[in-house]
């Protein structure tokens, strides 16, 4: 190799101590702790959700459309009575 190809600047970096860009492997890195064990809490969840959505799905034959429609309504309801809970203690 001559020395302007090893001089040469890459845009993407291989270097994992690489300062070039910090956050391109930050949702990967998450995935991976999660797949890895390394943040039990998160790699719990996702066990428990992801389980409760197959026995929902398989075992009492909901419709996916279903579950996501219960969840975006809980989803509003909470959010809704929230907000109310922290307009009466004054925050």
């Amino acid at each position: 190799m001559s020395d302007t190809e090893t001089d040469s600047p890459t845009t993407l970096s291989t270097n994992p101590q690489s300062k070039e860009s910090p956050y391109l492997m930050s949702d990967a890195d998450s995935v991976k702790d999660i797949f890895l064990w390394r943040r039990k809490k998160a790699t719990a969840t996702t066990l428990l959700a992801s389980t409760a959505i197959w026995v929902l799905l398989d075992k009492y034959q909901f419709k996916f459309i279903t579950v996501a429609s219960w969840v975006a309504m809980s989803v509003a309801a909470l959010s809704f009575l929230w907000g109310n809970l922290l307009r009466l203690v004054g925050r």
